[in-house]
């Protein structure tokens, strides 16, 4: 995948879902950005702000007990293989996007937090990263947090 990987999947669950499927699906409302998306700099960075926040839920994922695991995914058991399988693709792939999405940063840019070199780095990075989200776009950060999580 790409660095369009959240901005994608935003895109295709707003849509209206019709027949079975989750209780809860995952929608974004792209107005809340208030900045323009029709550049490869505006694409960018509209992407960094939205991987960062989905590394954060990622994070917070992982933190989970079994009991709110299953309770939160309305599941039976869970497979810890699987679970940290799918976290870490999931991880990697959203640094790679962000690296990717990170080739036009400069150093006043909030969505930029510098070099990733590892999960690890990356995470540590975020946490700190939230403080920085102008209030201004508070809305579409709880929005954005709202969808991630139930991405």
């Amino acid at each position: 995948m790409t660095r369009w990987h959240i901005f994608a999947a935003s895109w295709l669950l707003s849509l209206s879902a019709h027949g079975a499927g989750p209780a809860v699906v995952a929608k974004a409302d792209r107005q809340l950005w208030q900045e323009p998306i029709n550049s490869i700099d505006g694409f960018d960075k509209a992407s960094r702000a939205t991987l960062l926040v989905y590394i954060v839920t990622l994070n917070d994922m992982q933190k989970l007990s079994d009991t709110d695991m299953k309770a939160a995914f309305k599941i039976k058991t869970v497979n810890h293989a699987s679970v940290t399988k799918w976290f870490n693709k999931e991880l990697a792939l959203t640094i790679l996007n962000y690296q990717n999405a990170a080739k036009s940063c400069t150093e006043t840019d909030w969505t930029c937090i510098g070099t990733i070199n590892s999960t690890t780095d990356m995470i540590n990075k975020t946490a700190s990263w939230q403080a920085k989200i102008p209030a201004t776009l508070s809305a579409w950060h709880d929005n954005i947090d709202h969808f991630s999580r139930a991405y």
